[in-house]
């Protein structure tokens, strides 16, 4: 009976110290879920949402979000989102008070958001990304290419508290955390949007900033060629391309509607795998580019890829990062 009893003892222990590595390992190991990037496969719909964190620095988090919702109802759920603070306190709220999206009428690819009054509750120190985050926001959806601004219908020309001049037909050229208001940056130079990385509280996040560029330095091999040359100036944003010292082996250039890179083999790490962060940033950055659909990145003419796809390119409108939930 002893011996029965002691077996007992011995089973009771091993399960539970089985359980305990199970739990162990599901805290402490790391969670493919929590991928920065990720090659969405359209089962869980994400929103992305412009945050400001404590440097004002807008981060964009992508949050799932009900497939059955029209595109008025996924803006009006985005501007909800800006009323509240995130992620204990990481992330923090635009609006003071309840800001609501009365309507979004969608014309011709113009999307005319119109608030109700507590739309100028915000602070006046941060009107530009109030701005910035509403119009990369709605321009995040392929129907929506401009943005415009209304209170109770009427259209707005210029922004309720610090007055900044507006249009009625805003879009991604303004930038994202680095706005532009000279007459003559805009005229004589264009935008391009380069992606780095970000430590906020305990995790890394992706985070674009817009640079201008001059205007004759349009060509696709231009564009990469100042991706992968961008030093970060602003506090907390790190830029692993710079870090790793990537640079292109040869010309970049377009098949199609792809943009194919080749790079040094500073991309890889000790394992000839692509770097994680120094990776995802160049594609996300090469993602912005005006005609660019698919991005394929090779070292010595062979593709590198990190996320298990079979596809030699990277499609733009399958990217998803930042993933979070309110």
């Amino acid at each position: 009976m002893k011996k029965v009893t002691q077996y007992r003892k011995q089973i009771v222990f091993l399960f539970a110290a089985v359980a305990m590595i199970t739990y162990l390992s599901v805290i402490m190991l790391p969670d493919k879920s929590d991928q920065k990037l990720v090659i969405a496969d359209g089962s869980t719909p994400m929103l992305q949402v412009y945050m400001p964190d404590q440097d004002q620095t807008l981060v964009p988090l992508s949050i799932p979000v009900d497939s059955d919702l029209s595109l008025p109802d996924k803006l009006k759920t985005m501007v909800s989102y800006m009323n509240h603070n995130h992620e204990k306190g990481a992330f923090r709220k635009l609006f003071q008070k309840n800001a609501a999206l009365k309507s979004a009428d969608i014309k011709n690819g113009k999307a005319t958001l119109n608030f109700n009054k507590q739309f100028a509750s915000y602070k006046k120190a941060e009107e530009l990304r109030v701005i910035e985050s509403l119009v990369w926001g709605a321009t995040q959806f392929p129907e929506v290419k401009q943005v415009a601004f209304a209170i109770d219908g009427t259209l707005l020309t210029e922004m309720p508290v610090g007055k900044t001049p507006i249009t009625d037909h805003m879009d991604r050229t303004l930038g994202i955390n680095n706005f532009e208001t000279a007459s003559t940056e805009l005229f004589n130079t264009q935008p391009l949007t380069v992606f780095y990385t970000k430590q906020i509280r305990n995790d890394v996040y992706y985070v674009p900033k817009t640079n201008r560029i001059k205007a004759d330095q349009a060509s696709i091999n231009d564009q990469v060629k100042a991706v992968l040359a961008d030093i970060s100036v602003s506090s907390g944003l790190e830029q692993p391309l710079f870090a790793d010292q990537v640079q292109m082996s040869k010309e970049a250039y377009m098949e199609g509607n792809t943009l194919v890179v080749n790079l040094n083999q500073n991309i890889l790490s000790e394992d000839r795998a692509a770097k994680q962060e120094a990776y995802e940033t160049l594609v996300l950055s090469l993602a912005t580019i005006s005609g660019v659909d698919k991005v394929k990145v090779c070292v010595d003419d062979v593709v590198v890829s990190l996320h298990g796809s079979n596809e030699e390119a990277v499609s733009v409108s399958s990217l998803s990062y930042n993933r979070t939930a309110f």
